[in-house]
């Protein structure tokens, strides 16, 4: 019998002991910490979402975005702040230790709440977009939309909504006013003002069976509570901020105006507003002021909590650091391209460009922006290029053609339509085009140079596609700058097989040939029989 019994009190204290520590399990609260630094692109979109999805699967009791930027690409802000409004399963705060401007701003006012480090900033969310003139500021068209954007998160989160729509355009003047109101209110109401509140309270206007009288906020609440509850009525009268626009102060009514206590420009027309840590708490954006993790935790009653520091991968770090050097790779990729038609055979060049051009579509397409479409116009373009430059003697529609679909291509691959319709997709498409067409100019620039240099390198000099004429430039079609008698009896070598178009070496020349009567090998001897047009019939020897 005491054996049996003191297996039941081990099992009974074994089976307490698994409830205890599930228990404890269930009331360890965790805190998801994500980080939100540099450009803002796609790629750091998609991370975010990743890395949020990751969070909610684990039920934090709060998600922290620290942000630090200058801002970026104004539609992936756009697709940020969107997703940041829509969680609702757990309280979001932005933390920003040191600068939020431009699209960072826009990022850090859609969390629910706002925390700030001591010397932290944020503001100037002013569009810009480059021209043939330089860097100039977006118009109407882009600018609206961002300001909609600041006031539905200002109204959200209750943010003062002219002082946010200051941050994006400079054509208005912002007051701050401090204006007396009057309302009901509830001893409950009274009683559960935060100390800030209650300095802006500067009378409380009691009413019972016998008489109204005027108690300040202290005197109110030193009144014994029998004495609170044969109120009648009870009102405050109590100083308010208010930020408005210059122009909408002009039509208050004189009665309106006699409650202004008092009146100071905070923004002036011609300038951005962009403020820190003191001025964002002073305005109301900012919830605390913070100096570390810490003390961010502590704020929001979380001192123990876990804290999961969801960090960016590997793959989102390359896919990141492809797209910023993606001009680059666009560069080097024509101009390898450019070397690989100009050499017979297939070599480093091609291999290069191949490298280059994968690279290229595969960052854009790891963040969502090159479409199957944009790869599909690309490939389309070189082999209608390879066409014309090794099957169809001289250059004509189907060289221009592709071309055409591969710069078309490539400039498709930096986003992920074809028509821009919002404002995000108009700014986005105003950067790429002076993005590829920057990137396209300084390809020909290294073209030309090259086109001066290779015929001069004495290996590759003879293998060259086209040969210098007496100013050093490449020749672009196969005749230029020779009559038909020079060519009629020439004697040569085929550089690769020819289909019947190919490439035969002349002496030091190379030059675009068609064979008569079929295909000729590489290597044989041949001899030119006769020019029609800028065709270059040859016969084996």
């Amino acid at each position: 019998m005491a054996r049996w019994t003191g297996l039941i009190l081990i099992f009974a204290i074994l089976c307490l002991s698994v409830i205890s520590l599930t228990s404890s399990q269930e009331q360890v609260k965790r805190v998801a910490w994500i980080s939100a630094t540099g450009m803002v692109d796609e790629g750091l979109f998609r991370s975010i979402q990743r890395r949020t999805r990751e969070a909610l699967a684990y039920s934090p009791s709060l998600i922290v975005y620290e942000i630090d930027t200058y801002g970026g690409l104004l539609e992936p802000a756009f697709e940020i702040v969107d997703y940041l409004m829509s969680i609702t399963e757990v309280k979001t705060v932005a933390y920003v230790p040191q600068t939020a401007i431009s699209a960072g701003a826009l990022m850090a006012l859609a969390p629910d709440e706002l925390v700030m480090g001591p010397n932290a900033k944020i503001g100037d969310c002013e569009p810009i977009i480059v021209t043939g003139e330089g860097i100039e500021t977006a118009g109407e068209k882009i600018q609206s939309p961002i300001r909609t954007y600041m006031r539905n998160m200002a109204k959200r989160n209750g943010y003062p909504m002219t002082l946010a729509e200051a941050m994006v355009t400079k054509d208005m003047e912002v007051l701050e006013v401090v204006v007396e109101e009057q309302r009901e209110a509830t001893i409950e109401e009274l009683s559960g003002l935060s100390e800030d509140e209650k300095k802006q309270v500067r009378t409380v206007h009691y009413q019972d069976e016998e008489a109204t009288r005027l108690y300040t906020i202290t005197e109110f609440e030193a009144l014994p509570n029998e004495e609170k509850d044969k109120a009648k009525s009870l009102k405050i009268t109590w100083t308010v901020k208010k930020y408005i626009d210059a122009r909408d102060f002009e039509h208050w009514s004189d009665e309106e105006k006699k409650g202004v206590q008092q009146k100071k420009v905070v923004v002036k027309e011609g300038k951005l507003l962009t403020i820190y840590t003191d001025e964002a708490r002073e305005y109301g954006f900012a919830r605390h002021m913070v100096r570390s993790r810490d003390e961010l935790l502590a704020a929001y009653d979380l001192k123990y909590a876990q804290v999961m520091e969801l960090e960016v991968n590997w793959s989102e770090h390359m896919v990141r650091f492809l797209d910023k050097i993606a001009p680059l790779l666009l560069i080097v990729g024509l101009i390898a391209l450019y070397v690989e038609f100009k050499v017979p055979g297939f070599g480093l060049p091609g291999t290069v460009a191949i490298i280059c051009f994968a690279l290229l579509f595969l960052g854009k397409y790891m963040v969502g922006l090159a479409q199957h479409t944009s790869i599909l116009i690309f490939l389309m373009g070189v082999v209608l290029l390879a066409i014309e430059l090794f099957v169809i003697p001289g250059f004509g529609v189907v060289g221009a053609t592709g071309i055409a679909l591969i710069i078309l291509g490539l400039f498709f691959a930096f986003q992920p339509y074809f028509i821009p319709r919002t404002p995000g997709e108009i700014d986005l498409t105003f950067k790429n085009v002076f993005k590829v067409g920057g990137a396209i100019i300084g390809s020909l620039v290294a073209m030309v140079l090259l086109a001066r240099i290779l015929p001069k390198v004495p290996v590759l000099g003879r293998i060259i596609l086209a040969a210098a004429d007496s100013s050093g430039m490449l020749r672009a079609t196969a005749t230029s700058g020779l009559e038909e008698v020079d060519l009629v009896g020439l004697e040569g070598e085929v550089l690769k097989i020819l289909r019947p178009a190919g490439k035969a070496a002349f002496g030091e020349r190379v030059l675009d040939v068609v064979a008569e009567g079929g295909f000729i090998e590489a290597g044989a001897r041949i001899r030119v029989v006769r020019v029609e047009g800028n065709r270059i019939i040859v016969r084996k020897i």
